[in-house]
């Protein structure tokens, strides 16, 4: 998400200034989004609750415990052979940074700032794009297969910006479903037509 939050907060969509309109702060944008990353990193992407069947409280639940691996993986406690050895002002900066690491997790989660509130919308856009590719790239993945992702954070968006990053999406993703069914069709005229041939051949 940290690419598509520098992309959202730094670049110009409808002739209009992404980031003057998001009134975000990019730089704060950007580092929530890697620590929200690095969560994923640890205990993977969960789907909401419609899609994964993991509940709300569950999944917070597993996230915490990957904020913790992260917090004594990079900013190990005061008390171990890797800090003993540190001088006290870098204990402190450890701290410091394990600090900021897990304030940036909170605020995301709580979505108590602008910035929050839009990286969880961007957060929602970038699931429902991440099956669009799959529809895409893999017929298979077609025929409503998806859908509950999409339903998922159907009228859930709320940042106008966004928002109309969804509509874009959703319109492509009506393109690609026409062209598959014409596909589905030509083929299917072509095997009727194969198959006449045969009957009349006989």
């Amino acid at each position: 998400m940290a690419v598509l939050s520098l992309m959202v907060c730094n670049h110009n969509i409808g002739g209009g200034s992404v980031g003057v309109g998001v009134n975000a702060d990019m730089n704060r944008c950007v580092s929530m989004s890697i620590v929200h990353d690095m969560i994923e990193a640890v205990c993977g992407d969960i789907p909401p609750p419609a899609v994964s069947g993991v509940s709300k409280e569950r999944k917070h639940k597993i996230e915490c415990d990957a904020m913790q691996t992260l917090q004594s993986t990079l900013f190990p406690p005061r008390h171990t052979t890797a800090t003993n050895a540190l001088e006290s002002s870098e204990r402190s900066h450890l701290k410091q940074c394990s600090e900021l690491l897990h304030g940036l997790w909170t605020e995301y989660e709580s979505a108590s700032t602008p910035e929050a509130s839009l990286l969880k919308d961007l957060d929602k856009f970038e699931m429902i794009l991440t099956a669009y590719e799959y529809e895409r790239d893999q017929p298979s993945k077609r025929g409503g297969k998806l859908d509950s992702f999409y339903r998922s954070v159907d009228g859930k968006i709320k940042h106008p910006i966004i928002r109309a990053l969804e509509r874009a999406l959703l319109k492509r993703r009506t393109q690609l479903s026409s062209l598959s069914s014409n596909s589905s069709n030509n083929s299917n005229n072509a095997s009727n037509v194969a198959t006449d041939k045969k009957s009349r051949d006989k």
